[in-house]
């Protein structure tokens, strides 16, 4: 009974790591952080891949330290006493001078990203993003007048290639967090608050990834019961040409209204 039972946890470990590892070989995950397609999506990922590898590195290096440790200097029998060591000044003085320099190479770029990210350009197109409980309501403001609303929709967002776009978000009743993968990070919209996401500029180096494309948001925040059936929204990318017909196929169907009546 006792020898079945150290062969049962092992399957149940092995087959847990396999499972882990195989979810992330999927390749048509709805909101997959690792295929950017944003300028800010693609900075985000360029910072996440050398810190990834580091981080990596750290743990191989670490964890094969403490398996030598455990096996090299395990105690051979209950009367040994282990060896005492007073400590190392070089390594004391390498293992904390090393990584403080990595760390500030790491904080270098991070902080310039963020300032990057964060900057408001004076002209972009401006869609300003409301979060209800559960969808999400978007006003894509006219150019010529910031005052004015062009067109309202739901649950569909429709942004042009290679133009800056500049979200505006904010809530009507309680916090939601509006993220697509896709384009950057995530942003919490508060009810009574402004913030700000911006610019997102959706284009890709290739060709191939130039053709109208749709990806997916979802609120990340625990708002209601309804979250996961009616939080979806659907988010069309196309030419600023397509963006417009699409805009005005949608104006055709659905007349711009009062929020209430959608």
């Amino acid at each position: 009974m006792t020898t079945k039972r150290p062969m049962r946890m092992k399957r149940a470990a092995f087959l847990t790591a396999l499972a882990v590892l195989l979810s992330g070989c999927v390749t048509n995950a709805r909101q997959d952080t690792l295929k950017p397609h944003g300028t800010v999506a693609r900075q985000l990922d360029h910072l996440f891949d050398p810190v990834f590898w580091i981080a990596v590195g750290v743990f191989c290096l670490v964890a094969g330290l403490v398996t030598v440790a455990i096996f090299r200097f395990r105690a051979r029998s209950d009367d040994e006493a282990p060896r005492q060591v007073h400590g190392h000044t070089l390594l004391e003085l390498t293992w904390t001078i090393l990584p403080a320099m990595l760390l500030a190479g790491i904080a270098i770029p991070t902080v310039k990203m963020v300032f990057d990210i964060n900057r408001i350009p004076k002209k972009a197109m401006v869609i300003n993003v409301t979060g209800h409980r559960w969808w999400w309501q978007f006003d894509y403001v006219d150019p010529s007048d910031p005052t004015k609303t062009l067109l309202t929709t739901a649950n569909e967002l429709h942004m042009p290639t290679k133009e800056k776009v500049v979200i505006t978000l904010t809530s009507v009743d309680v916090i939601h967090n509006f993220w697509i993968p896709a384009l950057g990070g995530k942003r919490d919209a508060i009810p009574r608050h402004t913030n700000f996401i911006g610019p997102w500029i959706w284009t890709s180096p290739t060709t191939r990834e130039s053709r109208p494309l749709t990806t997916r948001t979802r609120c990340r925040s625990a708002c209601g019961p309804d979250l996961v059936n009616r939080s979806d929204s659907n988010v069309a990318r196309g030419t600023p040409a397509a963006s417009a017909r699409a805009l005005a196929s949608v104006a055709a169907d659905l007349p711009l209204r009062p929020v209430t009546q959608l």
